[in-house]
């Protein structure tokens, strides 16, 4: 997370760098929603202005900046840890139906080959359980 923060602020200060200003004004990020055809993709642009908040003036500060890309960054440092999370019960799902098919794979044959796979299990369960 150290390194996100001092990131940001890298990268707050090359953009304001191109400029004279001591805030960054908000244009400068816009220009991120620019189309080939040079229209501004309004959904981009909204999106933008969700996650920065620039101030009424079009400014953003360096704290304001530096806080809006830790949120984005902790929204996905949770969303990783939700992925993974689910492929884990993916994973122990897989495991039981495995197991469960499997072994009605394995009734299936026996009652093929003639064998009682009722009797057997009874048997095995009680020699495990003993």
């Amino acid at each position: 997370r150290d390194r996100c923060v001092e990131s940001s602020q890298n990268l707050y200060l090359r953009l304001l760098g191109h400029t004279k200003d001591t805030t960054l004004h908000f244009n400068i990020l816009g220009l991120v929603a620019l189309q080939q055809d040079g229209s501004l993709d309004q959904q981009k642009l909204r999106s933008l202005i969700k996650v920065f908040r620039p101030g009424r003036n079009g400014r953003l500060g360096l704290v304001d900046f530096v806080k809006s890309v830790d949120v984005v960054y902790k929204e996905m440092k949770l969303l990783k840890a939700s992925v993974q999370s689910s492929q884990k019960i993916d994973q122990s799902f897989e495991r039981i139906f495995n197991i469960v098919f499997y072994t009605a794979i394995a009734c299936i044959v026996m009652a093929l080959l003639g064998l009682d796979p009722l009797a057997l299990f009874l048997s095995f369960s009680t020699f495990v359980l003993a």
